[in-house]
């Protein structure tokens, strides 16, 4: 019913407004379902719309969910580093992420400190002993971590090899 009452309240209105104030006057009004407008044709075939005041607007519809974020991964050196060898005898080397350390053990044995863990998942340190000694190579993980269950690793073949993946909390021997 107060839907009927406004409309008869525009039509009034519309009326007054377009109307002469004196004499015979028809109008024939529709509403136009697309744009809300009131439109009609008075007697002289002329056309008006009427639109009445802006409406309250609705509430906005639910927002539709986020899609899921693909893996980042973790800061580092973007390819593997290659420097001069490390001879030893000499203070203990500290490794990092991505890195290959060409140890020359010729001299006497030596130690690698590998980075901490942690901050490093799924980051390797490759160690080779590019010479024919068999003095030890001691690969060491920092205070508190291991290397497969055990604090250090030692290497101490000609020619060996070790390569070590990170899984955030300690190292796993993979090659």
């Amino acid at each position: 019913m107060a839907d009927t009452n406004r409309t008869f309240e525009l039509l009034e209105r519309i009326s007054a407004d377009i109307l002469p104030a004196s004499g015979p006057g028809r109008l024939r009004m529709f509403l136009d379902q697309a744009t809300g407008k009131l439109t009609g044709k008075d007697v002289a075939g002329i056309d008006h719309v009427v639109s009445g005041p802006t409406g309250a607007t609705g509430s906005s519809g639910p927002t539709g969910a986020t899609g899921a974020t693909g893996a980042t991964g973790p800061a580092g050196v973007a390819a593997w580093i290659h420097n001069a060898p490390v001879v030893f005898p000499a203070p203990p080397y500290p490794s990092v992420p991505q890195e290959t350390v060409k140890a020359d053990p010729t001299g006497g044995p030596g130690n690698i400190l590998l980075p901490p863990a942690p901050p490093i998942v799924g980051q390797q340190v490759k160690v080779i002993n590019i010479t024919v000694s068999v003095n030890p190579i001691s690969v060491d993980a920092q205070p508190g971590e291991f290397i497969d269950g055990a604090p250090s690793y030692v290497m101490n073949t000609p020619r060996e090899r070790l390569v070590v993946e990170s899984d955030g909390i300690n190292w796993i021997v993979v090659g």
